[in-house]
């Protein structure tokens, strides 16, 4: 990078809305560096149900704004990420003791008909004594069906990344941003390299902040203004042996009026989540990163055990497990539920007298990502009236060009590719779109992938996403570039990890 250039536009922070930002910024012509203290994704956008969806239960709330908003934003994220968005059934069991049959069909109504440019099905009335592979237990008769979207979140906060990078934006990982200077036409952003140590300096004419559960102590530590204070909610999931084997979502309706998602997860595993709890500071959660507190984990277990026939526990079956933390910015009233509050986001310019500008970004949602992106830098178009006009909306990201579809796209490589296994060719389509060409472009036989550990995982994508995706530590690896920690042995990661060079 250019550390005697002044940027137009410095971001703090590498999750889904930094990066969404710093690809609608240099796609409008605007000069960007952006700075993540960790991975790109390492917070809560690698720490989500993985659900692009409305979010049915805010109507609940009244905020039809947002659930329309998102609607909207799941029918854009369909054609701009295909290989990373997955149409998926949800059912709704009937619950006798919780919300009456005619206000969930009264909901799902509403669902269907906020947005009418879905192509998605609409709800559907279910007789769960037909549904054998349900895995409900016999108790639950009715239900009602309707249809969201699965993907893949931090993969979709890398393509924005990379997408950015490709047009020119400064997109740094393991940056942390250890001072500020304030003046008065542009930010003095002093930098340090979380590897090497070295400190450099970055000018930025405008500062973002988008530094989600961090937002607080940004505030205090660098010195940063708001008129906002962030609720910091935990989210937990747990991930356990398959629980059913048909291929669609519950959503499970508890006695305290919240709901959870069981989901489908890499083929072999179902995703359980998720919990919201209240914390103070993000240290107060930090102070145990890999563990889920056991009442969270007790009582999803025992959500899904009330529903299911197969029985989970807390014990035995957990193979993995993971908390994120979400900035909730309650702007209007006071919940004393966390569920309750607002998932809407605030997008917060501030302007001082002879002093350089701060934008913060306040809460949202990874499913309206783009839009807050896009609607960060058309509020600031005033500053920079050179700026092009809003792009993303028609855009697609790295992985989704395609010279006519996904699934033709898929026929073809699964028939130049026919000697690789149909699974590996499968996750990898599912990973990389229409990068995959570029990944297999030397490969004629399975020998040319080189060393294969878990799931067909070669030395070959390994090399790659190191190379091409900023990958510096085995987690950004098997856990963020890829989900594949869960079925690589210790064995193997050790021998991952001493082959590549990773922490």
């Amino acid at each position: 990078m250019d550390t005697g250039k002044t940027y137009d536009i410095g971001i703090i922070g590498g999750g889904i809305n930094g990066c969404a930002i710093a690809l609608d910024a240099i796609g409008r012509g605007l000069s960007v560096v952006l700075c993540e203290q960790n991975d790109f994704a390492s917070g809560t956008s690698s720490k989500s149900s993985n659900l692009i969806h409305g979010g049915i239960r805010y109507l609940e709330n009244y905020e039809f704004g947002l659930v329309r908003k998102a609607l909207k934003e799941r029918e854009i994220l369909l054609k701009a990420a295909p290989h990373l968005m997955r149409p998926l059934q949800f059912i709704l069991p009937h619950e006798k003791q919780l919300r009456p049959l005619w206000l969930m069909r009264l909901g799902l109504f509403i669902y269907d008909h906020l947005y009418f440019g879905s192509s998605l099905p609409h709800a559907q009335f279910i007789n769960l004594q037909q549904q054998q592979q349900s895995g409900l237990k016999p108790a639950f008769k009715k239900a009602i069906a309707y249809y969201d979207c699965l993907t893949q979140d931090s993969r979709l906060v890398i393509e924005n990344a990379l997408k950015a990078e490709q047009l020119g934006a400064v997109m740094l990982n393991y940056h942390k941003i250890i001072d500020l200077e304030q003046h008065q036409d542009y930010w003095l952003v002093k930098v340090k390299n979380q590897f090497d140590g070295q400190i450099f300096n970055v000018k930025a004419k405008l500062l973002v902040n988008a530094s989600g559960p961090w937002f607080n102590h940004n505030l205090e530590k660098l010195n940063l203004f708001s008129n906002y204070q962030a609720d910091l909610i935990k989210g937990s999931h747990l991930v356990v042996p398959k629980l059913y084997s048909a291929d669609n979502a519950y959503i499970l309706q508890g006695f305290d009026r919240r709901i959870i998602f069981t989901i489908p997860y890499y083929d072999s595993y179902t995703l359980i989540g998720t919990t919201d709890v209240e914390i103070e500071k993000v240290s107060d959660a930090q102070k145990d990163l890999s563990i889920v507190s056991e009442e969270e984990k007790a009582y999803l277990c025992k959500m899904v055990n009330h529903y299911f026939n197969q029985q989970i526990d807390p014990l035995k079956d957990i193979l993995w497990q993971f908390w994120g933390i979400r900035p909730i910015f309650d702007l209007e009233p006071n919940h004393k539920n966390p569920s309750a509050k607002s998932r809407d986001y605030k997008i917060e310019l501030i302007l001082k007298p002879n002093l350089a500008p701060l934008l913060n970004i306040l809460g949202g949602k990874i499913t309206t990502y783009r839009a807050l992106a896009e609607q960060a830098i058309s509020q600031v178009e005033t500053l920079f009236p050179h700026q092009g006009k809003a792009w993303t909306q028609k855009s697609v990201l790295p992985g989704a060009e395609f010279s006519s579809s996904f699934t033709h796209y898929c026929t073809e490589i699964e028939k130049q590719f026919s000697f690789l296994p149909k699974r590996m060719i499968k996750r990898i389509l599912l990973t990389y779109g229409s990068r995959t060409s570029q990944l297999l472009r030397q490969v004629n036989s399975i020998q040319d992938l080189g060393i294969l550990f878990a799931n067909h995982f070669s030395e070959l994508e390994i090399e790659f996403l190191i190379k091409n995706e900023w990958c510096k530590k085995m987690d950004d690896l098997l856990w963020r570039r890829s989900k594949l920690g869960l079925e690589c042995s210790a064995k193997e990661q050790n021998e991952i990890s001493k082959n590549f060079h990773l922490e």
